[in-house]
């Protein structure tokens, strides 16, 4: 198949793209060993609580009892090797009920929509304040964090201010620097 780029186009393209990789390689440098979420959960900053991980994992250990109360049928819906049925399903079960979310953002972007700055300040001061609340509790899950918008043209500034807004009240109500 051919490209529509030349190999002159190409190189150039490659050759600053790899120059850029070589940077981002040399900064980070690989798998630290660290434990890593298998999952992140997105959920939209206007609907973020302090103990939204705790609800979704009932939900999800609520849907797991449901729709899969025995090994032979998790197996079944999954097919699943017989003979690591009830290992697979034992391994699940006891991940869903201590700790069915592993990650957590706070969404600004996809899952938040556009809206007026003042609805957004709103939401940013609430979902840092829960927090803050959550970490008090320890009520969020273990990897937690925001997502906002592009750094476009366009949203930039919506973005830096949400991220400023975001930490400056977290830190704020948390009485220490968060993690940023």
């Amino acid at each position: 198949m051919t490209t529509s780029l030349s190999a002159e186009s190409f190189d150039k393209i490659t050759g600053r793209l790899r120059l850029a990789m070589a940077g981002f390689s040399k900064r980070y440098r690989g798998e630290t060993g660290r434990r890593q979420p298998v999952h992140t959960v997105y959920g939209g900053a206007h609907l973020f609580k302090s103990d939204t991980a705790v609800r979704l994992g009932q939900l999800a250990v609520r849907s797991f009892d449901t729709f899969a109360p025995d090994a032979a049928s998790f197996a079944a819906a999954l097919d699943l090797p017989e003979n690591m049925a009830d290992t697979i399903y034992a391994r699940v079960g006891e991940k869903l009920s201590r700790e069915a979310v592993e990650d957590f953002r706070i969404d600004f972007e996809d899952g938040y929509g556009t809206r007026p700055d003042a609805e957004e300040d709103r939401h940013v001061v609430v979902a840092a304040g829960e927090v803050a609340k959550g970490m008090a509790d320890g009520t969020l899950s273990p990897f937690i964090g925001i997502r906002i918008k592009t750094f476009s043209d366009e949203l930039m500034s919506r973005s830096i201010r949400t991220l400023d807004l975001f930490f400056d009240d977290a830190n704020r109500q948390n009485g220490r620097r968060a993690a940023g």
